[in-house]
């Protein structure tokens, strides 16, 4: 510290205190509010909390060097309120935001309502404020305050490197979830890496080969139940099941289903880049979502070698239904290219209320009256039990009330509407009935853990009223042991095509 000598020296570390006092508040932010990022425990929040800290230096720096005056107060107050953004996402949905996935998802996503002045972080606003008000103090001008600004930068660009060649972050960001890209590079990092991934360029079928040679070279788990002829097939990809939920208390209509069904838990396998798109996307394709592009933005080459190209050759019309925005995730494009009819919050009459798309309840009565079509799949993705679990009414908004309830409570209205809609299904002995979560909700594990595997249920609805499980054998299966993969479940729904063709 020699270069702190002389008379500057005072006015230079009480600048040096108000830079690291300035970037600990995103730092105290993130403990505060997004601690299910940080980990589930204070030991694992060094790495985090360092790579926060070393992003937040590195801003407050440069910004302090080429901004003077009121000029910084006014960047300051831009970077208080953004951090206060985070503040209430991490509060609201208990993750930070993703810019890239809002910015994709723009047009859907500004139809949800505002929050309520009750739900802005007060306490971090005043913090910000309260900082904005030390930083007022003007910035000593000298050779002392620019080689503190220089090592501001080589502090966070030694970090960043230590945590890009620690935790090779090209696959990361292919095999792991943003959440984890936030804990290893810190918040900002993580937005631009995720930014790149998301809007890069490459969309050709190289891309697309590399999911196919994994599927060739890593083949997932088959199902070990006999495929099934019928007429019909109705999958459903309940939005955020838990098997936690699977009680008569929660969900009684489809602990039912449950209980008498072949049931088997499925892993869900969400990428940073993908989100829940992920599940989907394994159905339709049977591919993993390992790519670094977001799924549907892949161009898809033309390739039959799908769910709905199989129906299509066996001779099965393919029908996929959702509450939200067709172009939410970029579903719809993608859908029309495998050839799917694809009926979206545009054309399902709206009789309930929801903050967000179509109540899993009009979904679900819009597809019971399309479903008793002969030779045919539909697909139903449903919404209602979507993060941060207050979109339907009943139960929400739920003002005040804690995370796990609130999804318990919405579970309990999707429960209602799938248990009416099983009971609407036709009767005939010749529909498969396929339901399966799309990815864990998060309430029932400690912040920062591992997803677990999410339910998944298949059987045969019989003229008596009653779904029964399938068979190996001859022999009724129950339970499927082990975990499975989406691509394991789209090969077997491919293998009832093909006994069911004509």
């Amino acid at each position: 510290m020699s270069f702190l000598a002389g008379a500057s020296r005072s006015e230079t570390l009480r600048e040096i205190g108000l830079r690291v006092t300035l970037a600990l508040f995103p730092c105290a932010v993130l403990a505060l509010h997004l601690r299910p990022v940080l980990g589930v425990r204070p030991g694992l929040w060094l790495v985090p909390l360092v790579m926060g800290f070393g992003n937040a230096f590195l801003v407050v720096s440069v910004g302090r060097q080429l901004l003077r005056g009121r000029r910084f107060l006014v960047f300051w107050a831009l970077y208080g309120l953004i951090w206060a953004a985070v503040a209430w996402h991490g509060t609201h949905f208990h993750r930070a935001p993703r810019p890239a996935a809002l910015f994709m998802n723009l047009g859907e996503i500004s139809e949800v309502p505002w929050p309520g002045w009750e739900e802005v972080p007060w306490v971090i606003v005043l913090v910000a404020l309260g900082l904005g008000w030390l930083a007022r103090r003007p910035v000593p001008i000298g050779r002392e305050t620019r080689l503190a600004t220089a090592g501001a930068v080589g502090l966070c660009a030694l970090l960043q490197g230590y945590a890009v060649l620690h935790y090779q972050t090209r696959d990361m960001v292919r095999f792991s979830q943003y959440r984890d890209l936030v804990r290893t590079h810190g918040l900002e990092a993580a937005v631009i890496l995720d930014g790149l991934q998301t809007f890069r360029l490459g969309r050709g079928a190289s891309a697309l080969a590399v999911l196919r040679r994994d599927k060739q070279d890593n083949p997932a788990t088959p199902l070990p139940v006999d495929p099934v002829r019928v007429d019909r097939m109705v999958v459903v990809q309940v939005e955020s099941l838990d098997r936690e939920a699977l009680t008569p208390a929660i969900a009684p209509a489809l602990t039912a289903v449950w209980q008498t069904t072949t049931r088997g838990l499925v892993v869900s396998q969400r990428s940073s880049v993908s989100g829940s798109s992920s599940a989907d996307f394994q159905l339709l394709t049977g591919l993993r979502p390992l790519s670094g592009i977001p799924v549907y933005r892949l161009a898809w080459d033309g390739s039959p070698e799908t769910f709905p190209g199989r129906a299509s050759a066996r001779g099965f019309r393919f029908h996929a239904y959702h509450g939200n925005d067709p172009n939410f995730w970029n579903r719809g494009p993608f859908f029309a290219a495998i050839g799917v009819d694809f009926q979206t919050s545009e054309s399902i009459p709206e009789t309930e209320h929801s903050r967000w798309g179509r109540t899993d309840g009009d979904l679900l009565r819009y597809v019971a009256g399309r479903v008793h079509e002969q030779r045919a799949v539909h697909f139903v993705i449903t919404l209602s039990t979507h993060p941060p679990f207050d979109l339907v009414h009943p139960p929400g908004p739920m003002d005040d009330v804690r995370m796990k309830e609130r999804y318990l409570a919405s579970m309990r209205y999707a429960d209602d509407a799938l248990g009416k809609f099983v009971g609407d299904l036709p009767r005939d002995g010749n529909t498969l009935l396929v339901l399966y979560g799309d990815h864990p909700s998060g309430v029932f594990e400690p912040p920062g853990s591992e997803e677990p595997p999410v339910p998944m249920m298949l059987g045969v609805l019989t003229p008596d009223g009653r779904v029964t499980p399938l068979t190996r054998a001859g022999r009724p299966v129950q339970d499927l042991p082990g975990t499975y993969e989406l691509p394991g479940l789209h090969q077997f729904l491919l293998s009832c095509l093909d006994a069911s063709a004509r």
